[in-house]
């Protein structure tokens, strides 16, 4: 998921820049040809769990190929702190994977609920950017009551509870989300994972079978490798309580997580405003790193795991 955000924000990043390039003329300046690749900071608190991980990245120009394997910058100072300024963790370079910073030898941090935390990056000479921003963790989603996910029958009058090891399918009753307050929530996101290998991953539809040539493009039942997308997901407001659920937000057989995200108020405006980047009614999302681009945002989860069987729909 992290990979995917990182993914998103760069593609929105050239979107941006090919909206600047549709003013002026081949002879006059524009912004693009003036455009300074920025540094792109990436990073996320999970409210109770270790931080793993932060992304600093340099974006590509308008003429460039974006390279996530040469795009990386390694040679960075990064630290997350407190509002007080104690330092509570140092990052330092991943030497297996450019642009990636981990926690130093023996330091962990372990978010926690209703704190602010901020994160600082200096790049080296000679661009010597400071790059920061802070988020604001929610509370645990089970503080006031779990997240959770039931079947409902069209007249109401039928209600089960859908427990971790489940096995479910697309002609049972809907399925809804119901939750409870938490505090100091932006919105909430809801992720469907496909626990398969994307390779491997069979569609729930009753009538598709595997291509006799799974490589053969002009099979009716070959699935190129840009439609198997293993995760799916959905937002929702920060005073909503529940969802309702289409099967269809199911698509392969086999295990899947179920996951429930509360998030803080800047990475929820990051991915709404993404929405509608997308759509075209903003020039792009709203980023929250001071000095740079990118996203530093929290969140608590909560997930159950079930197992979503093939069956024939009549």
């Amino acid at each position: 998921m992290k990979l995917v955000i990182r993914i998103q924000i760069m593609a929105m990043i050239m979107i941006s820049l090919v909206g600047f390039g549709l003013v002026g003329c081949d002879d006059t300046p524009t912004e693009v040809d003036n455009y300074q690749r920025q540094p792109v900071l990436s990073a996320f608190l999970i409210n109770g769990q270790p931080f793993e991980e932060a992304w600093l990245e340099r974006g590509a120009g308008m003429n460039d190929v974006y390279d996530m394997a040469n795009a990386g910058i390694d040679d960075a100072t990064m630290m997350i702190s407190n509002l007080a300024g104690d330092t509570l963790l140092n990052l330092i370079p991943d030497p297996s994977s450019k642009g990636r910073y981990i926690p130093a030898d023996g330091e962990e941090f372990i978010p926690q609920s209703r704190q602010t935390y901020k994160i600082e990056a200096w790049t080296a000479a000679p661009q010597n950017e400071y790059l920061w921003a802070t988020a604001l963790v929610p509370g645990m989603v089970e503080e006031h009551g779990p997240m959770q996910v039931f079947l409902v029958s069209d007249d109401l009058m039928d209600t089960t509870i859908v427990a971790d090891g489940d096995t479910l399918n697309r002609t049972m009753n809907t399925m809804v989300w119901s939750w409870y307050d938490i505090d100091l929530v932006g919105g909430f996101q809801g992720i469907i994972i496909a626990q398969t290998p994307r390779e491997d991953l069979i569609p729930l539809n009753p009538d598709w079978e595997p291509p006799v040539d799974p490589l053969n493009e002009d099979d009716d039942d070959y699935i190129g490798p840009e439609d198997r997308q293993r995760a799916g997901w959905t937002f929702m407001r920060h005073d909503q309580r529940q969802i309702t659920l289409a099967w269809i937000f199911f698509r392969w057989e086999g295990p899947q997580k179920v996951q429930f995200n509360a998030l803080s108020g800047a990475y929820y405006d990051y991915v709404f405003s993404e929405m509608q980047a997308e759509f075209g009614a903003i020039e792009r999302p709203e980023f929250n790193i001071n000095g740079g681009l990118g996203i530093f945002g929290a969140y608590s989860e909560q997930s159950i795991n079930i197992y979503m069987e093939k069956v024939d729909i009549e």
